[in-house]
C-alpha cells in the first residue's frame, strides 16, 4: 500500500493513527480482505513537510527511497497505489500487479463520494 505523505498529526503512516485517513484506511483494507500481517503500509513522501502540498523534489526524493525499500520485500506481488501522487510510482513498480484508487481522505469522501466508495473494491482486485 503506498500513499502520498503522512498527515500533520502523524509522524508515520499507521493504519491506527488517530485520524479519519487511518480509520478509513483500516476499514477499506479490512472490507478489501487484505489482512495486517500480508501488507505494507509506506508513505511516497516519508514526513510532514508542514504543508498538505506534495513538490516534485518531494515525490523523486520519495522515490529514491521505496527503491530502496523492494529489495528487502522479496515477495511482494502487488501494489496500491492510493492517490495521484501515489501514481508516480507506477513506472518503479511495473513489475508488480498494480491497483489505482483515490486516496483514503476524509477530503476525498466530501469531494467525489464515488471515488470514495469504489476503494474497498479496487483494493481487493490486489489480494487477487
Amino acid at each position: 500500500m503506498l500513499l502520498e505523505k503522512p498527515g500533520r498529526t502523524s509522524a508515520v503512516v499507521s493504519r491506527d493513527n488517530p485520524t479519519p485517513t487511518a480509520r478509513a484506511l483500516a476499514a477499506f483494507l479490512a472490507e478489501a480482505g487484505l489482512p495486517r500481517g500480508e501488507t505494507v503500509l509506506w508513505n511516497l513522501v516519508p514526513a510532514w513537510n508542514g504543508t498538505p502540498r506534495v513538490t516534485a523534489r518531494e515525490v523523486r526524493e520519495g522515490l529514491g527511497h521505496l527503491a530502496g525499500l523492494l529489495p528487502i520485500l522479496p515477495g511482494l506481488g502487488a501494489a496500491i497505489l492510493a492517490g495521484r501522487h501515489a501514481g508516480a510510482a507506477a513506472s518503479l513498480l511495473g513489475h508488480l500487479r498494480l491497483v489505482r484508487s483515490a486516496h483514503p481522505s476524509p477530503n476525498v469522501r466530501a469531494a467525489f463520494p464515488e471515488r470514495w466508495a469504489a476503494i474497498p473494491r479496487l483494493w481487493g482486485a490486489a489480494r487477487r
